[in-house]
Formats: C-alpha cells, structure tokens, sequence
C-alpha cells in the first residue's frame, strides 16, 4: 500500500494541508508484533501521527491484535485511526493458499480469507474507527477492466506498477 504513493493523490486533493508520510513497518509481522510490549511506542507513538493507517495483509488474518494495538495508541494518543483491509488478493490466490501440504483443500481457509474484510469492518466500528475495503474496489477494477489479475500483480501477494496505481 505505501508503494502506491497515496500522498501525492492526497496532496492533489487537498494542496494546502502539509503530508508527511511516515512508513513505520516491519514486514510480515503485523499488529501481533506490534501489539507486544514497547512495540507501539517504537513504532507508532514516537512519531506523534495525526493519522494511523492499519492495513496490509501479515496479521494473520487475526481481529485481536489489530484491536489491541487501536486501545494502546487511543491511551497515549489522540490521533485518527483508519483501518484498511489487504488491497489485492485475487480469488485464485485465495483458493491456492486454501490448499494444505498434501494438496488437500482446506474449506476453513478459504472461509477466513473471504471473512477477514467482514470481521475487520465489524471491529472498526465497534472501536469507532474509520475503515476502508480496498479489495472491494480492487476487486471492482479488476472486474471492469477485463484484464486478468495477473496483469496488475508481480506474485500472488504484491501488486506491480500497474497494480499500485491502482
């Protein structure tokens, strides 16, 4: 998500407001690693936001963590929250990675692949923080362009230049 260079469309929206992105993460961890002692401070508070994005695809598909990182930062912090669920994850990569080691499909996978948006916008407003479905309109941009998803993606996970534009 941060590749695609939000903060220049933001800037072109709103040319007066100062944007400062600050890309504080620390990959394929999530809020399960952040979530753990002195982790928010280091990695959010000390930077006084104004505005915490959560998003991304390392929290193991787990509400919890994501939820206990929201409390910590709202006990030291005033800042907005918003919370975004994984951009892009074609269909098909959602069924592959539904498979077990012996090539079994594992319907339960599937099932929290296609739940974990759901269950994300539910914990947002039960923390009264904002929320944002981009696979939705990923999915409905894939849907009307009439290109394969593959076009947009350099691997299963991660979008190429032409994904991130998006």
């Amino acid at each position: 998500t941060s590749n695609a260079l939000f903060e220049l469309t933001l800037h072109r929206s709103f040319p007066e407001a100062r944007i400062r992105v600050i890309d504080s993460t620390r990959g394929s961890t999530g809020c399960g690693y952040f979530q753990q002692k002195g982790n928010v401070q280091k990695y959010i508070l000390r930077y006084k936001p104004h505005l915490l994005v959560i998003g991304g695809i390392s929290h193991g598909f787990a509400i919890e963590p994501i939820r206990d990182v929201i409390q910590q930062v709202r006990k030291k912090s005033q800042c907005a929250i918003l919370i975004l669920t994984p951009p892009i994850a074609p269909q098909d990569f959602l069924e592959k990675a539904s498979y077990g080691a012996r090539g079994d499909l594992r319907p339960e996978s599937l099932h929290v692949f296609r739940e974990f948006p759901a269950k994300l916008e539910k914990m947002a407003a039960d923390e009264r923080v904002e929320f944002y479905d981009m696979r939705a309109h990923w999915l409905e941009y894939l849907r009307q362009s009439y290109r394969p998803a593959s076009y947009f993606m350099r691997d299963g996970v991660h979008a190429n230049i032409r994904g991130k534009v998006i």
